[in-house]
């Protein structure tokens, strides 16, 4: 399960799960938790800004000593690792838009085939218990919370503010490194 957390995997465990949810009554226990650890691994886009923030800035130092000592050892810099190239606001965005947020969708998913059948199951007998055996149930409209949607909704947005105070500095950098290269020729 914990091999299942690389990233580099990412892409075949969604679909596989995908393939799995698609199944009537199948789960794979092993597949659903290499899911839910790699989610977890995954997962602080889905908290609080100020608790996500703090990890990306941990995730992007480790990151970034990573390039550096591959800078040292001359040899070619991860994606992701140069600290002097890394737009790390758009970096996250796209994280979030392509990576984090569909897991997480996958995962709710994945979570409401496993857990709505016991819920209904208990719904039923705490009908039954306070009420005649003839209840009607509606279990479409039961679903699990994802608590996780609202502070990814947050995190992409403050992320693409971020991003584009972020291109207008690259974009302003290049102007004034354009114009001082002019100045030099003159």
């Amino acid at each position: 399960m914990v091999l299942n957390t690389d990233m580099s995997l990412h892409f075949q465990q969604i679909k596989s799960m995908k393939q799995l949810l698609s199944m009537p009554d199948k789960i794979d226990k092993s597949k659903v938790l290499s899911m839910v650890l790699h989610c977890a691994d995954i997962s602080h886009p889905g908290k609080p800004w100020e608790m996500h923030y703090k990890w990306t800035i941990a995730l992007l130092e480790e990151f970034f000593r990573q390039g550096d000592r591959e800078k040292k050892l001359e040899i070619q810099v991860s994606p992701l690792c140069d600290r002097n190239t890394t737009l790390v606001a758009q970096s996250q965005a796209g994280f979030i838009d392509f990576i984090m947020e569909p897991s997480f969708v996958v995962l709710g998913d994945m979570l409401e085939k496993i857990l709505l059948p016991f819920f209904e199951q208990q719904q039923k007998q705490g009908d039954a218990d306070s009420r005649d055996d003839e209840a009607e149930y509606d279990t479409k409209a039961m679903t699990l919370q994802r608590p996780w949607d609202s502070f990814i909704k947050e995190n992409r947005a403050e992320w693409k503010v971020r991003a584009e105070k972020e291109e207008a500095e690259k974009k302003a950098k290049a102007a004034a490194t354009e114009a001082e290269a002019a100045d030099k020729k003159q």
